[in-house]
């Protein structure tokens, strides 16, 4: 069981020090590269719930990068709050914390990969209460100077209309 214990928290160090690759100046192209090797990862984790202990709170842009990525390929209901949360709070400031949008629309892919999966259950997993706060961040979000321009609104629409 140690070792066992050992390899799972080696994968996870593994898996940040991936995040840790990510450059806020570095081109689209390369952002999708290491988002494509995170989620690799992501997927080969036994739990990805240690990625979200102060999601929404942090402004560490290279973990909620590689905290979305994994919530894309490993869709986590328990972990929608927080999501939620920092985009609430990243859309409340005017340079979304300086947030590339790129990390940004992967929060929005985390988000809609959990909406699917609210909406292909029968009795929702999703409260009446989540749904609405996510449909208000986002359209908080949608709406933001920085995104109106940007496939990020048009995202936040389409997943909206989902709720």
């Amino acid at each position: 069981l140690d070792q066992l214990k050992s390899t799972y928290l080696e994968m996870e160090k593994d898996f940040l020090k991936t995040c840790a690759e990510f450059n806020p100046d570095t081109s689209a192209i390369e952002l999708n590269k290491l988002a494509s090797r995170l989620k690799a990862k992501a997927k080969g984790l036994t739990s990805i719930d240690f990625l979200f202990s102060n999601l929404a709170d942090s402004s560490n842009q290279a973990e909620v990068f590689g905290a979305a990525c994994a919530l894309h390929v490993r869709p986590q209901f328990h972990a929608i709050d927080g999501v939620i949360n920092l985009i609430d709070a990243l859309s409340k400031t005017a340079d979304l914390r300086g947030f590339r949008l790129k990390t940004i629309y992967r929060l929005l892919m985390a988000v809609d990969e959990i909406v699917k999966l609210d909406t292909r259950n029968a009795d929702g997993l999703l409260t009446d209460e989540q749904r609405k706060g996510i449909a208000r961040v986002l359209g908080q979000l949608q709406s933001h100077q920085r995104c109106i321009t940007d496939d990020t609104s048009q995202y936040a629409a389409k997943i909206v209309a989902k709720l």
